[in-house]
């Protein structure tokens, strides 16, 4: 294939040209070599004959399809790895819904779908397949996370004792270490996984988040692919303080292996916890929320400066996702501004406002 430079009476335009069984096909003119230069990529994932297979279009797809930061790429390959693996040689075409929903539900596939959905649907766009067999496959949808109902200080405390209540002294302190150190920090789970104590300066009150535990046991750049550093709140260090000392583990936080947590073994540790606490839905990472929502309405630090924290570039995810402010202390800020004593009107009840606002009307007259 190629992309060719044209020059005519519409002055210069690009064309792309494709070589099938041999012979030249014209696919179109384009006004801009961007445009013939996407048309053209498109044209290189059509396989002959629409049978583009599950285990050859992926790589395609993500090389030709990257999306805008590095981190979703970086997802989408992880997630299609064990795709590829599970349909080699099946035909997108061919995969069947009733398949698919079954591939879908196991637990461990849970979170590779929303990247397979993707690239199906960009399949169909590409002549492919006809149809996408993960757009609806079966699990509940997620209840997004503007919804999640963000703890209280006393219930992260109690959640955090649970640990020490499922597993005993030993292990217990460590993971319950863990949990207060998540909630206060806002680093997640890989990250947490990943620290070494050489990351952790008490005397500068930082740490240095280089790495982070993928779901598929890969050491990788935390999210956004930036290594970055945060402040050390005193909860979070008093909880690392009062860990018993492994001499000769480098990681924080482990598993009694001495080895990283994995996803799947960190699920081992934490569903015990969340059922003692009466949650056994409860997710970690929403231990995040947790922590942004006491940095910015607690702690009244800066959403950026609170982004920065949480390792986001976009402060605006703080207040849109992470930040829940308490709606019992924004009614009371508004009654207070509405209800306190002025020196200058009293508007405190409607009619008084609506004869203030005619006397204001009659002078302006």
């Amino acid at each position: 294939m190629s992309v060719i430079k044209r020059t005519g009476p519409k002055g210069v335009r690009w064309a792309v040209k494709i070589k099938v069984k041999g012979k030249q096909r014209w696919v179109g003119t384009y006004n801009t070599k961007a445009e013939a230069t996407r048309v053209d990529c498109e044209e290189k994932l059509k396989p002959p004959g629409n049978d583009a297979t599950c285990d050859s279009f992926p790589e395609k797809w993500l090389e030709l399809k990257p999306r805008e930061r590095a981190v979703t790429n970086n997802h989408n390959r992880l997630a299609l790895k064990k795709f590829s693996e599970d349909f080699t040689g099946v035909r997108l075409r061919d995969v069947k819904p009733m398949i698919a929903e079954e591939w879908a539900l196991h637990p461990s596939n849970k979170w590779r779908v929303q990247a397979v959905r993707a690239m199906f649907n960009d399949a169909i766009k590409l002549e492919c397949c006809e149809r996408n067999p993960f757009a609806n496959p079966g699990h509940p949808k997620s209840r997004g996370r503007r919804d999640i109902e963000v703890l209280k200080d006393d219930e992260v405390l109690r959640l955090a004792d649970c640990a020490v209540e499922a597993w005993g002294e030993g292990l217990g302190k460590e993971l319950k270490a863990m949990i207060l150190f998540a909630a206060y920090t806002g680093l997640r789970r890989g990250e947490c996984s990943a620290l070494e104590w050489s990351d952790i300066d008490f005397a500068a009150k930082k740490i240095t988040v280089s790495k982070t535990v993928s779901n598929d046991k890969e050491i990788l750049l935390p999210k956004n692919d930036e290594a970055r550093k945060v402040v050390l709140p005193p909860i979070a260090a008093q909880a690392l303080r009062e860990m018993t000392p492994h001499l000769h583990r480098s990681l924080v936080f482990a598993p009694p292996s001495g080895k990283f947590f994995t996803k799947s073994s960190w699920h081992y540790y934490w569903n015990p916890i969340r059922v003692k606490f009466g949650n056994p839905k409860y997710d970690f990472h929403e231990l995040r929320h947790y922590c942004a929502t006491w940095l910015v309405y607690v702690m009244n630090v800066n959403p950026r400066k609170a982004a920065k924290q949480l390792g986001h570039a976009d402060a605006r995810l703080i207040e849109i996702l992470y930040g829940h402010p308490n709606e019992d202390d924004d009614l009371s800020e508004i009654e207070d501004a509405l209800w306190r004593p002025s020196t200058k009107k009293d508007v405190t009840s409607l009619d008084e406002y609506r004869k203030q606002q005619g006397q204001s009307d009659e002078t302006a007259g």
